[in-house]
């Protein structure tokens, strides 16, 4: 807590030789590790949540451990103080170690006095706060100023103990620090009382029952905003964050007047997390009080406290397992991700590529934490994951590996370790970390890592082969570079860096043919396992461009990565920690003659290599659809239906046998989305056909050939006729081809989706009469359902009813922007109005929801699209809770399924209606297409993006069919020349 003083010494003394002794009468297994990893610290708890000495968590209701004898002088001592009593601890600190330089952010200290009693001490040993620092004698009693930076330093041979208490205080405790003297040296106002141990008597410690709440009330947050705003500097970085912040509170509040302190309810994680990516998009600062990051700050005192520790982050995607029914490329399913890391990134690449200044100047980032070294040592701590316990085989480790055990402990030692580019840890409750990984073993653990981390992004780091080997030679020479002295069986050198399989056959070779089957087999490892994993989770970083414009790659790869740079690189970066020699182009030339005599062996894997480099990853980069050439993003000026893809949508497609219809009304066309495949070269590409109809929105799908479209005031029916197919050119390349067969005349009744049920009954969302219709032969259509709140049959879309969805075959959900009886009420509440309601019930099955869309039944789970947030969000139908699956960059709107992946349609959003949405409210670009989600892992697993002029798409719907698919257009000849006759029976 932030003091009118570093230090305030309390009026009361304790017998510290009785403190002492009762302190060397615990078990040796009673002292813990630190937290937060602190090295040469060690605690005791003595009060922890639910009394659990292992639990080192905050938060929850705090009791008494074992280790805390109830009749002992440690317990008399922590009564004594009279206050509620919060986490308590012995906290030691090893001889010559320190507590390390940090202040105390999380709200549990921002709102908690520290009370220490030195134990265990000795007059060298001194504990700084701020610019001061005093002596804390033992059987004192202190506290200070948790916020300002602090640290204790022990020079001695001997180890420090203090008790520390963590307490909200009483009236009496603050009296008392208020005229408490506030250094070593002065003089105290009240005499200080001396307790005496009272042997037998068990005092009563009132632990906190109450501390964090689940859902923070809108006036704590506002009072804990006003308390951080008083810190902030008078510049624009500072200012954007105290308008964010303040919006963020705002939005809380509304919230809060809608759902009261139930953390389920629909918006708070969602909000939370908007104001998180929010804060990450904009400068930073440092505060005035403690220079601290003010983003850093802010994040843990208002979005971190404003969920209670427990409440999933909003982005999380812990979904059953869902079994696909077509095999495409995809992510393995992986274990459930832990909360506390948000999309690490590894950079990966062969030996001396570079990585460790790669590595170096990424940990510039201000969102990024690291161990702070090379992992090898804590993976390899693991005994199952030692080499020398596997064979000595090679340091490679695959998804075999990762089992639950081994993936709990390594989470749990790379949390331990991590610091921030100053060298402070996280908080212990902290979640959504970004951390940075490297290590050149990690190239052969790429499958194994992905299991530790399952939302990792990758970096492959890419170098000339010459000048990679050539660095190779030179580490072995140096013997800087040993990982295995004694390696069994090894003649020669001692082995150098990574241990890859095969390397008995390599006893007696050359060194530079032991280089370059390093390099051969690292290389071609990384390129295996990165092309599995799914597109957009890996990127490639080039060496020179690192070296000769480091501004302007780091700037890019943080764009990938989701990263903040804020830093500005002139001239050269500085050499890292394992630079032999400075960079040259030219240094391989010292290597020449051995380099030449094993580039012919490597040539293949040196090709495979560069064709990466050049275009970056094979299933994540863009493609001109129809083109398999290297990318070229076109501009709207190129062509206005232009388009780019993943090739994992074209694979997905082929798979599944399918094609796919999108709509978009803005610019009146059809879209069917298809692979193709080229007659004279073999080749295989994706592609669209577009096909004109006026402002057509919702599409609906019957397998027995009908196809249905609504437009701008009718209802178009299509029938799929083979023997149209057939006749397309190329011959025999397209299965099914619709036809137009009917239209049916509706007025302008806005319809938005549409469904067929089992009986085959065409159902429609008739927006502009809020209410579901059907057709018939004697009107423009026949009302069905009706909110039970909407009170007239009137044209005047009163709350935006627009999504269907069908469970069993029948209408069962709908979407709808508002409960509102008023013409176009649903505008003044489209923020935090929408909702879903079950037809059958008239209930309401979620509420709070910004603009949702799309409501689908899949596989025992209704999904819906929040598409004022770009969410594609999960409802519990038995808590209405909504939980964000993954955030894209659009409005999402339009979704339909193949196995285990969700495709979902996003537009850009121009229209006025769209303002002050939290979706326009950030910095990253608003995208149109079609984006493909693992339902398992929350991923993206693909997209197409429009660049042209189609900016929005509505409905999105799956055609099965083993050959093309093709909507003839009503002025081709196909058209005017197709008939449907039934068969004539004599």
């Amino acid at each position: 807590m932030q003091l009118h003083a570093p230090f305030v010494r309390l009026p009361r003394a304790f017998d510290a030789e009785l403190l002492a002794a009762e302190v060397n009468a615990l078990p040796v297994d009673a002292w813990r590790r630190h937290p937060t990893g602190h090295v040469g610290n060690t605690a005791v708890s003595l009060v922890s949540r639910n009394g659990d000495h292992t639990d080192d968590s905050i938060g929850g209701p705090q009791a008494t451990t074992t280790w805390l004898a109830p009749d002992s002088y440690l317990a008399q001592v922590i009564a004594s103080f009279g206050v509620p009593v919060g986490r308590t601890r012995l906290m030691r600190i090893d001889p010559q170690a320190e507590a390390i330089a940090h202040f105390d952010v999380h709200l549990y200290w921002f709102d908690r006095v520290r009370i220490h009693v030195p134990i265990v001490t000795t007059e060298s040993v001194e504990f700084l706060c701020g610019e001061e620092r005093v002596h804390m004698s033992a059987g004192q009693s202190w506290v200070f100023d948790t916020f300002r930076m602090h640290n204790v330093l022990n020079p001695n041979p001997t180890s420090r103990v203090h008790l520390v208490i963590d307490t909200v205080g009483t009236p009496a405790l603050w009296d008392m620090i208020r005229s408490g003297p506030t250094a070593a040296g002065d003089s105290a106002t009240d005499p200080v009382m001396s307790l005496e141990y009272e042997p037998g008597r068990v005092p009563l410690i009132l632990t906190e029952q109450v501390n964090i709440s689940p859902v923070m009330q809108p006036w704590q947050l506002e009072s804990i905003a006003a308390r951080l705003f008083q810190h902030f500097p008078d510049t624009p970085a500072a200012h954007a964050i105290r308008s964010e912040s303040r919006s963020f509170v705002e939005g809380w509040r509304a919230l809060w007047a809608l759902h009261g302190p139930h953390p389920g309810a629909v918006g708070y994680a969602t909000e939370r997390d908007r104001f998180v990516a929010a804060l990450r998009a904009l400068p930073d600062d440092r505060l005035t009080y403690n220079g601290a990051s003010i983003t850093s700050t802010t994040h843990t005192l208002l979005a971190g406290s404003a969920l209670g520790p427990d409440m999933p982050a909003g982005r999380s995607v812990a979904a059953p397992n869902i079994p696909a029914d077509v095999s495409v490329p995809a992510a393995q399913a992986a274990p459930e991700r832990d909360r506390r890391f948000d999309r690490p990134v590894i950079v990966v690449s062969p030996p001396r590529a570079g990585s460790t200044l790669l590595f170096e100047t990424l940990s510039q980032s201000p969102d990024v934490f690291t161990i702070g070294r090379e992992s090898h040592m804590l993976i390899e701590s693991i005994p199952t994951l030692t080499p020398s316990n596997r064979g000595w085989d090679s340091n490679e480790l695959d998804s075999s590996d990762a089992s639950g055990p081994v993936v709990e402990r390594l989470r749990q030692s790379f949390f331990d370790d991590l610091r921030d580019r100053r060298g402070t840890p996280p908080p212990m409750n902290a979640h959504s970390l970004r951390v940075v990984e490297k290590v050149p073993k990690n190239a052969l653990r790429i499958e194994f890592l992905d299991r530790v981390f399952p939302d990792a992004r990758y970096i492959y780091l890419s170098r000339e082969p010459r000048d990679e080997i050539s660095s190779m030679i030179d580490a072995w020479r140096s013997g800087k570079f040993v990982t295995y002295p004694d390696l069994p069986g090894w003649t020669g050198l001692p082995w150098s860096m990574l241990l890859i399989p095969g390397w008995r056959e390599l006893i007696g070779a050359d060194l530079e043919v032991i280089c370059a089957r390093q390099w051969e087999y690292t290389t071609n490892r990384i390129l295996d396992d990165l092309d599995r994993l799914a597109p957009g989770r890996w990127t490639v970083a080039n060496y020179r461009s690192l070296v000769d414009q480091p501004q302007q790659e780091m700037t890019r790869l943080c764009q990938f990565a989701g990263l903040r740079w804020d830093q500005r690189i002139e001239g050269a970066l500085p050499l890292a920690r394992h630079t032999l020699t400075p960079p040259s182009p030219d240094k391989w030339q010292k290597n020449r003659v051995e380099i030449e005599g094993v580039l012919p062996s490597i040539a293949a894997t040196a090709r495979r290599a560069a064709r990466v480099a050049e275009v970056g990853p094979t299933r994540a980069a863009p493609r001109q659809l129809g083109d398999n050439r290297a990318p070229a993003v076109p501009t709207p000026g190129d062509n206005a239906l232009a388009s780019v893809h993943t090739d994992s949508v074209r694979e997905l497609l082929r798979k599944a046998s399918s094609s796919i219809l999108l709509s978009t009304y803005q610019s009146g066309k059809l879209i069917t989305m298809r692979t193709m495949v080229d007659a004279a070269t073999g080749s295989e590409s994706l592609n669209t056909h577009f096909t004109a109809m006026p402002k057509p929105m919702g599409v609906a799908v019957r397998q027995d050939g009908h196809l249905t479209v609504g437009t701008r005031d009718e209802v178009w029916t299509y029938r799929n006729q083979p023997q149209v197919a057939s006749k397309i050119e190329p011959p025999g390349s397209y299965s099914a081809a619709f036809v137009l067969r009917g239209r049916h005349h509706t007025g302008d009744i806005a319809i938005h989706e549409m469904a067929y049920a089992s009986d085959g009954e065409l159902w429609l969302v008739n927006t502009r009469f809020s209410c579901l219709s059907t057709l018939d032969d004697e009107h423009s259509f026949v009302p069905r359902w009706q909110p039970p709140f909407v009170t007239g049959m009137q044209p005047d879309d009163r709350c935006h009813l627009n999504g269907l969805a069908m469970r069993d075959g029948r209408p069962r959900y709908v979407s709808l922007f508002a409960d509102s009886d008023r013409p176009n009420g649903w505008r003044d509440v489209k923020a935090f109005g929408g909702a879903v309601m079950d037809i059958d019930t008239n209930e309401f099955v979620a509420r709070g929801l910004c603009m949702p869309h799309t409501p689908r039944w899949y596989r025992g789970q209704l999904w819906v699209l929040e598409s004022g947030r770009g969410a594609l969000s999960r409802i519990d139908l038995h808590t209405g809770a909504s939980e964000v699956v993954v955030t894209l960059p659009g409005f999402t709107r339009g979704m339909t399924f193949i196995g285990r992946y969700a495709l979902i349609g996003l537009s850009q959003v121009r229209e006025s209606v769209f303002d002050d949405l939290p979706l326009t409210k950030g910095d990253t670009p608003i995208q149109s297409g079609l984006w493909v989600v693992d339902l398992e892992t929350g991923l993206v697993a693909g997209f197409v993006r429009f660049d042209g002029a189609v900016q929005e798409i509505f409905d999105v719907q799956l055609i099965r069919a083993d050959g093309h698919v093709h909507i003839v257009d009503r002025d081709a000849e196909a058209h005017s020349l197709s008939f449907l006759i039934p068969t004539i029976h004599a």
